[in-house]
């Protein structure tokens, strides 16, 4: 008589429990210690090192939960041996942040990684520990693993453009190419936040909002007029041709600068910024990443769809 298919529900075929992924796993973690809707304050004070083992912001859950994918992908990966939380140890940790640092992504993205690991696995690493650049917006590069090519023009002679590209992910056509180069009435400020009023890649109109990380140092650089209303297209594309933008916003850009690397900066620390004002977590992801911020992120950059963002810049 043929035996039977089947038994019982998280087991294998021997009998033998299934083991849960690493991302489960880490999401059971946050789970334990989601402490949303309590008082951080408190919590802090009856803790004796002053450090809170809970999350208590529902951007910070969303924010973690990103993390713990991509942490979890990347020891699947790398370390297959891995099955169990407890068998991450601290050279993973450190390695894992390490190629993060190396990679192209912005000091606060990895700051995040940081801190979010430290918390999920009981850690207690350091930027000293895990060797991570130290690294502050004065600080003028165009990746962070060195190319000969680099050398060949000087970032000092190019600062307030680059912190521009930085804080606005703008393409390079905006700065001295095509029909409506920057202006200086292209940087406005509205509502307590600093634009950029761009027509770029197939006549697209859009304004681009400043990380907010940023504007000081924009509102410093550059002359920033006030507005009641965001522009519109067709008011901005009449002005323009009046000439009542002003002059050139910038007169060069050599095109050895890596102007792409400053838009994939500007859209990870953008997600991070939205994502940060996001009420409460909420299951509407593409991959990991949450929808809500990757649309503004994505309006921002002026692209239509998503997948391009995630794909090309958050990744």
């Amino acid at each position: 008589m043929p035996r039977k298919r089947g038994g019982r529900r998280g087991r294998s075929g021997k009998g033998r429990v299934r083991q849960e992924s690493l991302n489960h796993q880490l999401h059971n973690r946050m789970q334990q210690i989601n402490r949303i809707g309590e008082s951080r304050h408190e919590a802090k004070e009856k803790a004796k090192d002053g450090l809170t083992p809970g999350i208590h912001s529902a951007s910070t859950y969303d924010s973690y939960k990103q993390v713990s994918a991509q942490f979890s992908n990347w020891v699947k990966e790398n370390h297959a041996d891995i099955k169990r939380l407890h068998d991450v140890k601290r050279e993973h940790v450190v390695e894992y942040l390490q190629q993060r640092d190396q990679s192209g992504l912005s000091a606060q993205t990895v700051s995040r990684d940081l801190g979010a690991l430290n918390k999920l696995l009981d850690k207690d690493i350091t930027k000293k520990e895990a060797k991570l650049t130290q690294r502050s917006y004065k600080t003028i590069e165009r990746s962070r693993v060195e190319r000969e090519h680099d050398k060949k023009y000087n970032p000092k002679n190019y600062e307030k453009e680059i912190q521009l590209a930085k804080a606005t992910g703008i393409r390079r056509e905006s700065f001295v190419k095509g029909d409506y180069r920057l202006k200086e009435g292209s940087i406005y400020e509205h509502n307590n936040t600093v634009f950029v009023a761009v027509v770029e890649k197939g006549g697209k109109f859009r304004n681009a909002p400043v990380r907010e990380d940023m504007k000081n140092i924009i509102q410093a650089q550059f002359s920033v007029s006030e507005r009641d209303s965001l522009f519109r297209e067709q008011e901005y594309k009449e002005m323009y041709a009046k000439g009542e933008l002003g002059s050139n916003l910038v007169e060069k850009y050599t095109t050895k600068i890596d102007n792409h690397a400053f838009r994939r900066e500007y859209a990870q620390e953008l997600y991070q910024q939205e994502l940060a004002k996001l009420a409460e977590p909420r299951n509407d992801y593409y991959q990991e990443y949450d929808k809500r911020a990757v649309y503004a992120v994505s309006k921002a950059l002026g692209h239509n769809r998503i997948r391009v963002v995630v794909e090309n810049y958050l990744r």
